[in-house]
C-alpha cells in the first residue's frame, strides 16, 4: 500500500493507500473502513451511545480531500451531489499506531 499523502484524491485511489482509519479520543470512537465497492464511517460518542453508521457506494464519491494538521490530518469525502459524507481529524498518536497503513 502507498502511503496516504496531503490532497484531494478519488476513491479508487483512496483504496489502494488506505484500508481502514480509526480515530479515537476519550468521548468518541470513530472508524473508517473502506473496501471494494464501499466507504463505511462509523461513530460512536460514548460507550453507552448507539452507533452512527453511514455506508456510501464508492462509486457516488467525487473527491476525498486530505490535508496535515499539527496532530495528525484531516479528511474530508464530498459524494457528487456535494454532500459531505465524512470530516474528521485523526491524532499523530494513531498515525503512529497505523503506521503500516498511512505511511510517515
Amino acid at each position: 500500500m502507498e502511503p496516504l499523502t496531503e490532497g484531494k484524491t478519488t476513491a479508487m485511489d483512496f483504496m489502494d493507500k488506505v484500508h481502514v482509519f480509526r480515530g479515537k479520543a476519550l468521548w468518541a470512537r470513530e472508524t473508517l473502513t473502506v473496501d471494494k465497492d464501499y466507504v463505511v464511517y462509523k461513530k460512536r460518542s460514548s460507550l453507552f451511545s448507539p452507533l452512527f453508521s453511514v455506508t456510501v457506494p464508492k462509486l457516488s464519491i467525487s473527491s476525498i480531500d486530505i490535508k496535515k494538521t499539527l496532530s495528525g490530518f484531516s479528511l474530508q469525502i464530498t459524494t457528487f451531489s456535494n454532500n459531505n459524507i465524512f470530516s474528521g481529524n485523526f491524532s499523530k498518536r494513531n498515525i503512529n499506531k497505523f503506521k503500516s497503513l498511512v505511511g510517515k
